[in-house]
């Protein structure tokens, strides 16, 4: 053992300590171990940040449901947020730590599960770190009708009923192509480009312009969100 304390919160929920105490009920001996409670709930956020606790085990163990793909679109959300702020690319800030991660989810909790509802719609077609931040931002930061979203990421789960020159179908048909290059081995675009990807299609949809094509001017640099 490396001399840390076990840590119960006020309500006897278990903060610190999950992986020793599962060790020890496999072994066949006891040992001495420190043991402090009545921590505040939210302490947990600071255990373990230099070595193992990433933001979805700060939120798993906050309680919150479907923690890795919750922690990608929080983490989309913030970061695009820094990014359009500070007239920057996606990569130019520091990832949010695990305490923000929860603070922010306690802010816009319902918000950011109706964003998660969203993101699942087209998990076949495509990671929650590449998407996540247009549901987020577009619900939390420009106040846009669920209705609005849920169509859009609908019709690209589905592309039933899409003109050939809708930005939906577009933008279905390039997650397709590059889903079928990654298995291919095949590089294909970069994270940021298809990021982006997502807001130029969002932005003419949420206008009413056709599309032929996505044009990113600047892959790296955050696009607007209309």
């Amino acid at each position: 053992m490396n001399g840390e304390t076990i840590c119960f919160d006020v309500d006897g929920v278990l903060l610190n300590g999950h992986h020793r105490l599962a060790a020890l009920s496999g072994a066949s001996t006891s040992i001495q171990m420190l043991i402090v409670s009545g921590i505040a709930s939210e302490s947990f956020t600071t255990f373990d940040t230099g070595i193992k606790r990433t933001g979805s085990h700060a939120l798993q163990i906050g309680g919150i449901a479907n923690a890795n793909s919750m922690a990608a679109i929080i983490t989309a959300k913030i970061m695009y947020k820094n990014a359009i702020v500070r007239g920057g690319s996606f990569n130019s800030y520091n990832r949010p730590t695990n305490t923000d991660l929860l603070e922010e989810y306690k802010l816009h909790s319902d918000l950011y599960e109706t964003s998660l509802k969203m993101v699942k719609k087209i998990k076949p077609l495509c990671p929650s770190s590449l998407c996540g931040h247009l549901p987020a931002y577009a619900i939390i930061e420009k106040g846009h009708r669920l209705e609005h979203i849920e169509y859009f990421f609908d019709k690209l789960r589905t592309g039933v009923m899409l003109p050939a020159d809708s930005p939906i179908h577009i933008l279905r048909n390039t997650l397709i192509k590059a889903k079928a290059d990654k298995s291919k081995g095949e590089s294909g675009r970069s994270a940021n480009w298809m990021k982006n990807a997502f807001i130029v299609s969002w932005n003419k949809y949420i206008e009413g312009m056709p599309s032929k094509i996505i044009k990113i001017p600047e892959s790296n640099k955050a696009i607007q969100i209309k």
